[in-house]
């Protein structure tokens, strides 16, 4: 492509032109690297020549061609592209500032297309704020601070006011290793509205999380597109919310259980107003003991939230209860929750806010995954389809495990029924069979597989496949042999023959109930004849 434009023909230094000939190489120099790095590379999904009306031949036809006959457009073109492949690999700081050292006309270019090029400030703990500030022209400003240390009195403070004095240019604030002293500094000077700010960070590692006053941001953000506090208390959070109804993200990790807890029927509240919303997390704190969720009468109407796609929750099965009883996401294609140790599991309205969710309600296979602390269920349709359901509960004990999984598994109970394909995996991590088969007693065991009326092909990871050939073996008398995956036509549980007593009893049992089964003992063959493969995602 370069040599289209600069031909072996013509040269690239212009001795009409003086004034420029101690640019000229810096221009060549920047222009390639533009080329290389972000022309290049994107030459197949698009050609600027068609917005130049000037052809190789008239260029060849010239005779001589100096960067500087490239029009503005076309240099325009080349700086975006360099811009976006620079982002995909150092974020937004953009090496614009690069550009507009070369030469007068290059800023020109620059500064005459700001939102084209998307031309913001970074304001970092390392900048020198007031001589930035000073140098450019009143573009957006974006204040990240992120890798100074957790002490205030190492905190450049003078720099971080200056920069949020500038209320109407900040655009993104991105803070870490907030501490209550710290907070209450930043807050004080951010108790105006910030009018063109469209995205907040804030962190916090603090074992007492600090607190955000109900002044911060003069409790109004209009245009502000993405929230994302971990380890912040934020009260009147809902307040904020109220006025950003262009939100679209909406992180809320490491939630304090006390100062920052806002109520279930507060936060679907909160949420109906957010129209936009795409993403969605909350995420409490692990509590030392579990809290007295505050039980409130439930509207009959719900907030319908018709572009959620994406939610993720940890904390107990109450507060999640309350609140999809009070939500609808109906293109919801992924969710991830994550429950804390607790003995019950209330999760009846969990099932009913899936379900009404049309990417989710018919899974067709499913993982459970136990590990040494946690157990995890995930289930998700075939390949070529989006969508993925996840439970997980945190805890570390074998038979509270399995007590945890069968309990969410019964309840879910209409997601699972159209399940056809079961994998059980984990259980060798910090515990032996030995293990397994002392604290987990038969009938539990097999109660995990009860909810999968439909499965049709089952595999069961080492340790835990010689717990099922032994729960198998031991409830052979006292069940009948369909009554456990009634539906089962293929099974592989590893390190067993089809010879051992339990599995040979199940396919005998099987047989005259017209429902045989076949056993593998090598996963490739079962994978193979089942076509597992074409079930399985894979990256294009």
């Amino acid at each position: 492509m370069v040599q289209h434009i600069f031909p072996a023909t013509c040269s690239l230094t212009d001795s009409s032109s003086p004034a420029d000939s101690d640019n000229e190489g810096s221009k060549t120099g920047c222009l390639l690297a533009c080329f290389g790095k972000g022309f290049a590379l994107r030459q197949s999904r698009r050609t600027f020549f068609t917005q130049w009306s000037t052809t190789p031949s008239e260029l060849r036809d010239a005779g001589v061609l100096t960067i500087n006959a490239l029009p503005d457009n076309i240099l325009l073109d080349i700086f975006d592209f360099y811009r976006k492949d620079f982002m995909n690999y150092m974020g937004p700081r953009c090496t614009w500032h690069r550009l507009a050292h070369v030469c007068r006309g290059w800023r020109h270019v620059v500064f005459a297309s700001p939102r084209r090029l998307d031309l913001r400030i970074v304001c970092t703990e390392r900048t020198p704020v007031m001589e930035l500030l000073d140098i450019w022209p009143p573009l957006p400003i974006i204040m990240k601070y992120w890798l100074y240390s957790a002490s205030t009195s190492r905190f450049p403070i003078p720099g971080a006011i200056t920069v949020l004095e500038h209320h109407h240019r900040v655009c993104q604030i991105q803070l870490s290793h907030l501490t209550q002293p710290l907070l209450d500094m930043l807050a004080t000077a951010m108790q105006e509205q910030y009018p063109a700010l469209t995205m907040i960070e804030l962190c916090s590692d603090e074992e007492v999380a600090p607190v955000l006053p109900d002044t911060f941001l003069g409790g109004s953000a209009p245009r502000l597109r993405s929230v994302s506090l971990e380890g912040i208390a934020f009260p009147t959070l809902p307040r904020l919310l109220l006025s950003a109804v262009g939100l679209v993200s909406l992180l809320l990790d490491k939630i304090p259980q006390n100062t920052g807890y806002i109520s279930p029927d507060v936060m679907a509240t909160s949420l109906s107003t957010l129209t936009r919303l795409k993403f969605l997390r909350i995420d409490f704190r692990p509590p030392a003991l579990l809290p007295n969720i505050r039980r409130h009468p439930r509207q009959s109407t719900r907030a319908v939230l018709l572009c959620l796609a994406w939610l993720e929750f940890r904390g107990v099965s109450e507060y999640l209860e309350d609140l999809m009883a009070r939500i609808e996401a109906p293109f919801l294609d992924n969710i991830n929750i994550k429950f804390f140790d607790q003995p019950v599991f209330d999760i009846l309205q969990l099932p009913q806010f899936i379900t009404r969710s049309e990417k989710l309600k018919l899974p067709h296979q499913a993982t459970v995954n136990f590990q040494s602390d946690f157990v995890q269920i995930t289930v998700s349709p075939p390949k070529g389809t989006v969508g993925c359901l996840t439970f997980q509960v945190l805890c570390t004990v074998p038979h509270w495990q399995v007590s945890a999984i069968v309990q969410i598994c019964n309840q879910a109970l209409p997601l699972l029924s159209n399940v056809e394909r079961l994998e059980v995996c984990g259980g060798e991590y910090e515990h032996s069979l030995q293990d397994w088969q002392d604290v987990v007693e038969s009938d539990q065991w097999l109660e995990l597989f009860e909810p999968f009326v439909g499965v049709e092909c089952l595999h069961v990871t080492k340790y835990l496949g010689s717990l099922t050939a032994s729960a198998l073996r031991e409830a052979g008398g006292r069940r009948r042999a369909t009554e456990v995956l009634p539906a089962l036509r293929s099974m592989f549980l590893e390190e067993l023959e089809p010879s051992d007593s339990a599995i040979s009893r199940l396919v005998t049992a099987r047989g005259p109930s017209g429902r045989p089964v076949k056993v593998y003992s090598r996963k490739s063959e079962w994978e193979h004849d089942l076509g597992w493969e074409q079930f399985l995602e894979v990256d294009d």
